[in-house]
């Protein structure tokens, strides 16, 4: 009986070690994965700027680049809701609703505008 009861412990502790070793070859694969992504990543980083070696300077241009675009999707942003606003207002009072909701999401987007150009 006391025989009985240690190969079923010995089996339950051997399935457990096979489950461990299972997961943690997964984990090696997707650790080794991620390096692998890193590593190319490191290498498109490379290739697009070859010429900067400092972190600092990469980070500013890649700061520059998204107030630029923050920028032009403010202007795009205004611009659609001018042509919306005109197009209402050939057709209805400026009292109408979506005409004064489309003049407060206008305000809205073009503080947003100063705020991003007063940054710059």
């Amino acid at each position: 009986m006391q025989a009985g009861l240690v190969r079923r412990k010995l089996r339950r502790k051997r399935r457990l070690f096979r489950k461990l070793k299972n997961e943690l070859n997964a984990l090696d694969k997707q650790i080794a994965d991620a390096e692998s992504q890193l590593a190319a990543l490191r290498k498109i980083f490379r290739e697009s700027y070859p010429d900067i070696r400092n972190r600092a300077a990469a980070l500013e241009i890649l700061r520059t680049r998204r107030e630029r675009l923050q920028f032009a999707s403010l202007n795009e942003q205004i611009a659609d809701v001018d042509r919306n606003l005109e197009r209402l207002r050939k057709i209805y009072r400026p009292s109408y609703p979506d005409i004064r909701n489309l003049e407060q999401q206008r305000q809205i987007l073009t503080n947003r505008l100063d705020e991003l150009t007063k940054k710059q």
